[in-house]
């Protein structure tokens, strides 16, 4: 039994060499320790690590059976330890901040050829943003081997009976923290690894720290053995880089996560990434964060997403979604996450030309959280949801061109992040059509630009807005809602019946009350609003509120050109 601690729970250390090549010759590592690992690389350069494959046996961190199932408030599930397992299970349980982390269920059906969607332990995540919920385990008995866990049930698994869980199910519990990869790199230089397979991970499929010079990554596959039932990456990310000056070239690989709620790849503070011509990487994987620069003629196929970025992207892209060879659903909805960094990005062209089908309320079909800059996106179409249609902070150059065709209800709201003051520069949104919208509490405005709750100090200023030519249908409140914004100007839009839940005021926000007017500005000096056409509208066309504390008293009608 190698030692857990940080130091020494590695098959390989390898620490300061230069020049070396290890080469596998198609070796398997088998390794039944979950915080084991199998390479971990520091202060080296110019390191090859070739043709070998990891696996994790028979299952990450194998459990036990189901034995009962508990549903309703108080769900739970109990299950028998499986022989040797109670130590681990001790360890584990005892330490609700940085003990137990989910609970996977697998059919015990051998026709079936993949797990079901995670079952959350109450208090799953760190302690720490969930303080209420610390009390995971509800019962061990040692006498029997029984243990009973709370769960937190997934949305898409409360209307099957027993929430799909069956007796005699195999269950898999992954610890919150323990081992991190088969692979870690840390402070290393070049690196180059070929031909490598890992089959599932303890935490992640590779972790890169501080690296200082190009990962080459050649033919390298993260993925479930064939006609296994077990997950992949069992309770994190295939690859997660942190804090890297130069970011990895993937050639010919490839990443799958079995529906468990992993990420394929995540980057923090990853800069520079890079992805050579013509190669293909295959994601199958959810919430997804693909930090890569794919050339011109590289091709991206992505299916079976929750939510997929591309981080710090510098070239022309083209995104189409495709379907899913592996013959699991596709979800319901289809947001797509674009996390640009907030300097020097050449423009984006991205094309959705397919009926994307419908947003599940709650969600962002694009979302860009820390500014993006340069993007033009266009000819895409989305129908019956009730959610973010697009939601953006820190944006330069934005461009909405004929882009939305909204039948649902969806809304367009580009948000600054008021917890870090960036404001929105140079958006235009153009073209756009937005038909319908939810009524009655939490209705929102079809367009909406904002810096951040009302308050007394707004922390961001938005500069150079342009909306027309779009047509807004039967907006629930506001047809548009913006704040804090100069060199605004509003044209050639027409609105058709606004605010429809002004006979309904009950079963809306109080803030929504002063929505009473189809274009709303709050703190918006020296608005233009020409050529505008409103069709029934709410009892103002447009309304200019100048103080940032909202009264009935306060509110004043604004002036408009042409309208």
């Amino acid at each position: 039994m190698v030692s857990s601690t940080p130091d020494e729970n590695a098959l390989f250390l390898l620490d300061d060499l230069e020049g070396i090549e290890i080469n596998g010759n198609g070796s398997t590592f088998w390794i039944t320790d979950p915080e084991i690992v199998l390479f971990r690389v520091s202060d080296c350069r110019d390191l090859t690590l070739k043709n070998f494959t990891v696996d994790y046996d028979p299952l990450p961190y194998v459990q036990g059976k189901v034995t009962e199932v508990q549903t309703g408030s108080n769900a739970s599930v109990s299950f028998e330890l499986s022989p040797g397992f109670d130590e681990a299970w001790e360890r584990y349980s005892s330490n609700p901040i940085e003990g137990l982390g989910r609970i996977h269920v697998f059919n015990n059906d051998d026709s079936k050829g993949l797990p079901l969607s995670p079952l959350w332990i109450a208090g799953a995540d760190d302690g720490r943003s969930h303080p209420k919920k610390a009390n995971q385990v509800r019962k061990f008995d040692p006498a029997s081997r029984v243990a009973t866990v709370n769960l937190i049930v997934p949305t898409n698994a409360r209307h099957l009976p027993g929430y799909g869980i069956r007796v005699g199910d195999l269950i898999v519990v992954t610890p919150r923290y323990g081992g991190l990869a088969p692979l870690e790199l840390r402070d290393t230089g070049r690196t180059r690894i070929e031909d490598v397979t890992v089959y599932a991970s303890g935490k992640q499929g590779f972790y890169i720290r501080r690296v200082s010079e190009k990962v080459t990554l050649l033919r390298y596959r993260l993925m479930r053995r064939p006609n296994t039932r077990r997950l992949i990456s069992s309770n994190m990310d295939g690859m997660m880089l942190r804090y890297c000056r130069v970011g990895p070239e993937l050639i010919d690989c490839e990443i799958e996560a079995a529906m468990d709620d992993s990420v394929a790849i995540t980057a923090f503070n990853a800069i520079a990434l890079e992805q050579p011509r013509g190669n293909e990487l295959i994601v199958t994987t959810r919430n997804a964060t693909i930090p890569l620069s794919i050339e011109p003629g590289a091709t991206v196929s992505v299916y079976g997403l929750d939510d997929f970025a591309f981080l710090g992207s510098s070239r022309v892209l083209e995104v189409t979604p495709v379907q899913n060879p592996n013959g699991y659903a596709i979800p319901e909805f289809h947001p797509v996450s674009w996390m640009g960094k907030k300097k020097g990005i050449t423009p984006w062209r991205i094309l959705l030309d397919e009926d994307l089908g419908p947003v599940k309320a709650g969600s962002n079909v694009f979302s860009d959280r820390y500014g993006g800059k340069g993007y033009r996106i266009q000819g895409c179409y989305f129908r019956n949801g009730w959610a973010h249609a697009m939601r953006a902070s820190g944006q330069d150059g934005l461009i909405l061109d004929k882009t939305f065709d909204y039948t649902g209800g969806l809304e367009l709201s580009i948000e600054s992040d008021w917890t870090l003051g960036v404001p929105i520069q140079n958006l235009r949104i153009a073209g756009n059509h937005f038909l319908g919208g939810q009524k009655g509490r939490g209705a929102k405005a079809p367009i909406k630009v904002t810096a951040e709750p009302f308050s007394e100090m707004p922390r961001s200023i938005h500069q150079e807005i342009l909306i027309e030519d779009n047509l807004i249908e039967y907006p629930p409140l506001a047809a548009m809602l913006l704040t804090n914004v100069t060199d605004l100007v509003i044209r050639n839009n027409t609105i058709v019946g606004s605010n429809q839940v002004r006979q309904d005021r009950q079963n809306t926000h109080s803030d929504d009350l002063y929505m009473d007017a189809s274009i709303v500005l709050l703190n918006c000096p020296n608005a233009q609003l020409s050529r505008n056409e409103f069709k029934d509208p709410g009892p103002f066309c447009a309304k200019n509120l100048k103080s940032k504390i909202i009264s009935s008293s306060e509110a004043a009608e604004s002036k408009t050109s042409d309208n």
